[in-house]
């Protein structure tokens, strides 16, 4: 974990060219990273290793922060979507944005709605997962992105949850 200097937290245009520089640092890596700016506005970046990034090291200070983070694409296949841990790791923190970057594009989700716990947010991830993979089993259509098929359907049942694409 490396100290950034920090950035206002509610400027919106230098979170947003924080991130976008944090998608230009992850073109091709083979390594899970991210950035975090808490409500205090300290920015933090993270590296981890292929397979995730424990952005938990800040402790409370991650209750409400604006997170990006990477998901490494192999030679066979891109990186998926959020991830249960990702979206447990959501909830439990009340994170006010989070968004990952991998080849299958820029995403982000936000939740305003009453607080949800981890343990449901993982029960509502495993519900989103049966619920897919029975309709990949119906239609003898596969889910090509499990983690994206599981987050489209979790924002139609989650109320309040926004889960969206900002770029390709």
């Amino acid at each position: 974990m490396a100290q950034e200097p920090d950035i206002a937290y509610n400027n919106d245009k230098a979170v947003e060219t924080r991130f976008k520089t944090f998608c230009e640092e992850c073109k091709g890596a083979d390594v899970e990273s991210a950035v975090v700016i808490t409500k205090d506005g300290e920015t933090y970046h993270f590296t981890g290793n292929p397979f995730s990034v424990d952005i938990t090291a800040i402790g409370d200070k991650l209750q409400g922060a604006k997170v990006i983070h990477n998901h490494p694409d192999s030679k066979d296949y891109y990186g998926d979507c959020f991830s249960m841990e990702d979206f447990s790791t959501f909830f439990k923190y009340r994170l006010k944005r989070l968004e990952f970057i991998s080849g299958l594009g820029w995403y982000a989700m936000e939740y305003e709605g009453d607080p949800i716990s981890s343990g449901e947010a993982e029960r509502l991830y495993e519900s989103a997962n049966e619920e897919t993979l029975n309709k990949a089993f119906q239609t003898v259509e596969p889910r090509e992105h499990e983690q994206l098929s599981i987050m489209k359907r979790l924002n139609k049942i989650v109320y309040d949850l926004k889960f969206k694409r900002i770029r390709k």
